[in-house]
């Protein structure tokens, strides 16, 4: 929408197209995370189950979350009590196709342990608000 009525010489709030990819596909937001060196998970994205299932097996940390990349309206992330439970969401994601295209990539990365924050900044010039959602 932002590039849309910014070429009709609009002005207005929001994230580009290419912005947004940040936020709507898990595997380029990884990639983009490591390419500039932005602290994350160790992870690992995948487009076969066998493979991802593989890597489950002898994933080198003891807990993991398999996420489907793309939007799956929440619910497109599993956070495995067991190497079992993550094979299992694998298989719903690669093979059953539980989320549509969302799920043709999933991303299995090591479970974080702590608090997760979301903070919003906003500004304008000189004036910045931060903003704790």
């Amino acid at each position: 929408m932002v590039d849309a009525l910014t070429s009709y010489g609009v002005r207005c709030f929001g994230p580009t197209k290419s912005g947004a990819q940040i936020e709507a596909d898990k595997d380029y937001a990884k990639k983009f995370m490591n390419k500039y060196q932005i602290p994350t998970a160790r992870h690992k994205s995948f487009t076969d189950a066998a493979a991802a299932k593989e890597f489950i097996n002898n994933a080198p940390f003891p807990a993991l979350v398999v996420k489907a990349a793309g939007l799956a309206a929440g619910k497109g992330v599993v956070v495995a009590a067991s190497k079992e439970e993550a094979c299992e969401a694998v298989d719903e994601m690669l093979t059953e196709s539980k989320f549509g295209a969302a799920g043709q990539v999933v991303v299995i990365e090591e479970l974080l342990d702590g608090e997760e924050v979301s903070v919003s900044v906003h500004s304008s010039y000189w004036i910045t608000v931060t903003c704790r959602i």
